[in-house]
C-alpha cells in the first residue's frame, strides 16, 4: 500500500503541461492552507459574480453553501479519478491522466449534483433547461480554476512540501521478483527481452524471468523514464540526452539507452520536470 499511494502519476493540464502527482501528495495538498484559501477564492468569486442566478432563488448564505458543497464534491471527483489513475498505471505503465479529460467529467456529474443540492436550497423549483444551459459555461469555469490552480497554487504547495520534508520518499524500497531482490536506489537501467529482464545495477547485471511492467509499477517519474518499450533508465544514471541525432541516452557508465521516434516529446518534457540542466539535453524535440 506504501508504494502505491507513492506511485507517481503523469498528469496534464489544459495547457498541456506534464507534472507527475502521487495519492499522497493529492491527499497532502487538499488540506494545505493554500489550497484552502484558493476554494475560498473560488466560492467568493462564485457568489459575488452569481453565477445562473441562484441569488434571485435563494438567500446569500444559502448561495454560499450551494458553492462550498459544489468545490468539496469537485475535489472528491478528482481525486477518485486519480485514484483511478494510479490503479490503471499499476497493470498499464504508459497510462497518464488528462486533466481537461477528468474536468469535463467531473464537471458534467457536479452540475447535476449542484441542480439537485440548488433545489433542496431554493424557494422554488428549478427548470430542466437550467442544467443544459449551465454545464458549458461551468465547464469553462472548471477549465480556468483548474488552470489557475496547476499554473499558480500547485507549484507553490509542492516547494513548499518538499522544503517541509512531507514528500520525502521512502530510501529503502526494493523491487521483489520471484527470489530476487532489487534496491530501487541501485538500478541503472532496465532491458526487456522476450520473457525476461535485463537488470543493470551499479555493481551486477541481472537476467529475470520477469516482465517489464513488473518493475514499472514499482518505479516513479523521479526515479526514471521509459525511453522505449522495452528500454527504461534511472535518471541518477543520465550523462546526456540527445533528442536530435539519434544517440538516445548515454549513461555514466557509456552505456546507451535508445529513445523511440513516438517517445522523444515525453523524454523531453520529463528532462525538463525532472531539472536536468540545460548542457545535458542535446536538442529539443
Amino acid at each position: 500500500m506504501e508504494r502505491f499511494i507513492w506511485q507517481e502519476v503523469p498528469v496534464y493540464d489544459v495547457l498541456g503541461n506534464r507534472t507527475s502527482l502521487s495519492l499522497k501528495e493529492a491527499w497532502i495538498t487538499i488540506f494545505n492552507v493554500k489550497f484552502g484559501v484558493f476554494l475560498v477564492f473560488i466560492v467568493v468569486i462564485m457568489v459575488l459574480t452569481n453565477i445562473h442566478g441562484y441569488q434571485s432563488v435563494m438567500p446569500v448564505w444559502r448561495t454560499c453553501i450551494l458553492w462550498s458543497v459544489c468545490a468539496v464534491t469537485l475535489i472528491g471527483f478528482y481525486q477518485f479519478f486519480h485514484f483511478l489513475g494510479a490503479t490503471l498505471r499499476s497493470y498499464q505503465p504508459d497510462f497518464r491522466v488528462y486533466f481537461p479529460l477528468v474536468g469535463v467529467v467531473s464537471m458534467t456529474l457536479n452540475t447535476i449534483l449542484t441542480r439537485f443540492h440548488a433545489e433542496l436550497l431554493a424557494t422554488e423549483t428549478l427548470e430542466l433547461p437550467h442544467l443544459a444551459g449551465s454545464l458549458a459555461l461551468n465547464i469553462a469555469l472548471g477549465f480556468t480554476f483548474e488552470s489557475l490552480f496547476c499554473i499558480l497554487i500547485h507549484p507553490q504547495i509542492r516547494a513548499h512540501l518538499l522544503a517541509t520534508g512531507k514528500l520525502a520518499k521512502p530510501d529503502n524500497r526494493n523491487i521483489r521478483i520471484g527470489s530476487d531482490r532489487f534496491e530501487v536506489s541501485e538500478i541503472v537501467s532496465l532491458h526487456s527481452q522476450d520473457h525476461y529482464v535485463e537488470v543493470i545495477t551499479d555493481n551486477t547485471t541481472t537476467l529475470v524471468r520477469a516482465r517489464l511492467a513488473d518493475f514499472l509499477k514499482e518505479l516513479n517519474d523521479s526515479d526514471g523514464i521509459l525511453t522505449h518499450r522495452s528500454h527504461w533508465v534511472a535518471k541518477r544514471a543520465i550523462q546526456s540526452i540527445d533528442l536530435i541525432n539519434g544517440d538516445g541516452i548515454t549513461t555514466y557508465s557509456m552505456k546507451k539507452i535508445p529513445i523511440a521516434c513516438t517517445r522523444r516529446q515525453m523524454v523531453g518534457e520529463w528532462a525538463a520536470l525532472q531539472g536536468l540542466t540545460v548542457n545535458q539535453i542535446s536538442g529539443a524535440a
